[in-house]
């Protein structure tokens, strides 16, 4: 079988409608929804019954595209055409899409995911070098801490152990004065002590408080340093996400696209960013030291001790720059992605028009185990608005291209089906009637499935009521006779209710999808045609 679809997405289909979760969402989307859904259980089923998937072919064409185009006024002089500064935008609005060529160019999410993983791997791979230079593997902390504590307790206690106090605590003195050797002895105990204590809260309190610093400062300025990272990628990220997108459309993976980075160039700019950056963490490590180093000289005069105030220095800014730049590998990590991601999203809105215009010239038709998708199911925020959709239906030209599909001789021998779903609001009836009789006539037997605000259809009918509205009617006179019933021969009942059906059309309406779900689900069932059409329950 050839099934073709086309998929009316003119103005109308933007107003909302139930999907089958009662969600409301834009009728072409609980359209795109359905027949998704409804392709996917079919390869489900066939592959599960073992069923040939080969058998059926689907073409899909969607009818309303708008391709916005922008037309410079140009002069002729000195033979050159030399370009002016007015230009002007003007619009096709019913332009006729291939939706699987869409689906093909658009690139999946799934692929997305992989390209922005991979070239965030790449990014990490070629900055590496620059970037490990701020790793620092070592205990920072504890280093920080011992240094200052013992620092402290040994040049404290060699200034007390050397103090005529000390000294004399440790004399036997004269008899009568026992007195004053329990007060020195007593003095030198609280001193030591005084000493240990001090020196182990000084040293801890010291780099908790340095640390404390440095993830506020982290905090406070991450901002900036995010604004720093961007100013040197945004340029470079913006150009290669258009050309890995363009990329895409032509069918390029993501590996390939990924080994076509530009390493000189994201050496380069790893290297101007680290050199920014390690500026504003050297900018933070002199205020930390000059904040925190007071109280720390408060606590050494008060236990007489000494420190290294070069050492300090030394150890005080390795710990801030670790903590600074562990803070900051994944920070810009994040950054470049969320660039990347942004620069996507962006160029993806700028190049869907583009993406659509490509697949306007393509004409395909896939087996039905090769489809992935009948409509896109990407970026719906950039599909569904006006400015690449909900134009005027181009049926005449939608019918006169599925017409090539089906009259190539490689589907002589196919049962031949085509679902139009359309509110029938379209121009040029009486071309349109030539074409689709034309096409009947070559065997293909056209579905109309009806969208409408009012409930027109509640049983299999032959032609229109009297206040119908005009689109309501060419869907019914579009769609094919329900065909004579051959495979009933020996069931009388079905036979008789057959007979009763004779003049009715293929036209349903499907105001829900579940009604469309019905009429797909007939579709497929290409052995069991005939009789399918007969027992469906058409009321909406």
């Amino acid at each position: 079988m050839l099934l073709g679809l086309l998929v009316d997405v003119s103005h109308s289909m933007s107003n909302s409608w139930h999907n089958k979760d009662g969600k409301k969402l834009p009728r072409i989307e609980v359209v795109k929804e359905t027949l998704n859904r409804k392709l996917k259980e079919e390869q489900m089923r066939r592959r599960t019954q073992r069923n040939d998937l080969d058998n059926i072919d689907v073409f899909c064409l969607g009818m309303g595209f708008r391709f916005p185009m922008y037309i410079e006024h140009n002069i002729l002089t000195c033979e050159q055409e030399q370009p002016l500064k007015e230009q002007e935008k003007t619009e096709l609005i019913d332009l006729i899409c291939d939706l699987l060529a869409l689906c093909e160019i658009l690139p999946s999410a799934e692929k997305l995911e992989d390209f922005k993983a991979r070239l965030n791997q790449k990014w990490q791979q070629c900055t590496r070098d620059v970037l490990d230079q701020s790793v620092i593997v070592e205990n920072v902390y504890a280093d920080l801490v011992d240094f200052v504590h013992d620092a402290l307790y040994d040049t404290a206690m060699r200034k007390h152990h050397r103090s005529l106090q000390y000294k004399l605590s440790r004399h036997k003195l004269p008899r009568g004065f026992g007195w004053l050797s329990r007060f020195l002895q007593e003095s030198a105990k609280n001193k030591e002590e005084k000493i240990t204590t001090t020196s182990q809260i000084a040293a801890t309190q010291y780099a908790d408080e340095v640390f404390r610093k440095t993830n506020s400062d982290f905090t406070n300025n991450s901002a900036n340093y995010v604004a720093i990272i961007q100013r040197y990628l945004d340029r470079f990220i913006q150009s290669y996400t258009a050309s890995t997108l363009q990329a895409f459309a032509l069918g390029f993976t993501p590996s390939e696209i990924v080994d076509d980075l530009d390493e000189k160039q994201a050496l380069w700019l790893a290297e101007r960013i680290y050199s920014e950056l390690d500026g504003e963490v050297r900018k933070h490590i002199e205020l930390t030291i000059k904040l925190h180093q007071q109280k720390l000289l408060l606590a050494r005069q008060s236990i007489s001790a000494s420190l290294d105030k070069k050492e300090l220095n030394r150890l005080t800014k390795r710990f801030v720059q670790k903590f600074e730049w562990d803070n900051l590998k994944p920070l810009i990590e994040d950054t470049v992605y969320n660039i990347l991601s942004q620069h996507f999203e962006t160029q993806a809105k700028k190049s869907f028009p583009h993406w659509i215009r490509l697949a306007s010239a393509r004409e395909i038709v896939r087996p039905l185990a090769a489809v992935s998708h009948i409509l896109p199911n990407i970026i719906e925020e950039h599909i569904y608005s006006e400015e690449v959709m909900f134009g005027t239906t181009p049926l005449r030209q939608a019918l006169d291209r599925a017409a090539i599909r089906f009259i190539d001789e490689a589907y002589k021998d196919h049962k031949k089906v085509l679902l139009i779903i359309s509110d029938g609001e379209f121009r040029e009836e009486a071309e349109v009637m030539v074409s689709a009789n034309l096409l009947k006539r070559r065997g293909v037997t056209i579905i109309s499935c009806l969208i409408h605000d009012r409930n027109l259809i509640s049983q299999i009918v032959s032609g229109p009521g009297k206040d119908w509205p005009s689109g309501a009617k060419r869907m019914i006179d579009l769609a094919s006779e329900i065909p004579e019933q051959n495979s009933l021969r020996d069931n009388r009942s079905q036979k008789r209710f057959a007979r009763t059906l004779i003049g009715k059309k293929l036209c349903y309406q499907i105001n829900h999808s579940n009604i469309l779900d019905e009429v797909i689900d007939n579709v497929f069932e290409e052995n069991n045609v005939e009789k399918k059409w007969y027992t469906t329950d058409c009321k909406p």
